[in-house]
């Protein structure tokens, strides 16, 4: 017999639910969810050939009331969004940059609990990177821990309300 200590219990979720989009979703098949323990990457291996999208959503915790500022790099157009407002909007690097990505940092007040957070990317041309950094008066600068981030439940991808649409 195995005992419950054997077994998971309490297991918790930490990271976002990213949802992968190839071009011309959703014409086109292929799109997955997977979570993501933080938004820091390099796409070494691109999910899809050409364009993509990238979706991350969840809840963020807050266990000090401040103010946090974070910085939002990517190789193409990207942002932020905590409790529903827009904190970031990165344009990315234009067409022929020899720039590996644009930089682009915002400041929000942050009361303790849990916020709904969204971060997209789109990726178009250069190499495929994004990374999300947040600092607060009493920390320097670091990609958003995932213990911090509590990922969105998944939904059906055939579900075509609500996800991100292509911008040309």
């Amino acid at each position: 017999v195995i005992g419950p200590q054997n077994l998971y219990h309490g297991v918790e979720s930490h990271g976002l639910l990213g949802s992968y989009f190839p071009p011309s979703y959703p014409a086109a098949l292929g799109a997955f969810q997977q979570i993501d323990p933080m938004v820091f990457f390099f796409f070494h291996r691109r999910p899809f050939s050409g364009e993509f999208r990238i979706q991350w959503e969840g809840e963020l915790e807050i266990s000090r009331e401040e103010s946090y500022s974070f910085t939002l790099d990517s190789s193409g157009p990207a942002t932020l969004s905590i409790d529903g407002d827009t904190v970031i909007e990165n344009p990315g690097i234009p067409a022929g940059s020899a720039a590996p990505h644009a930089s682009r940092t915002g400041e929000v007040r942050l009361e303790t609990g849990l916020h709904p957070i969204q971060v997209t990317f789109q990726y178009k041309y250069g190499s495929p990177q994004i990374y999300l950094n947040w600092s607060s008066p009493y920390e320097s600068p670091r990609p958003l821990p995932w213990s911090r981030l509590h990922p969105a439940s998944p939904r059906p991808l055939s579900d075509t309300n609500n996800l991100p649409q292509t911008t040309d």
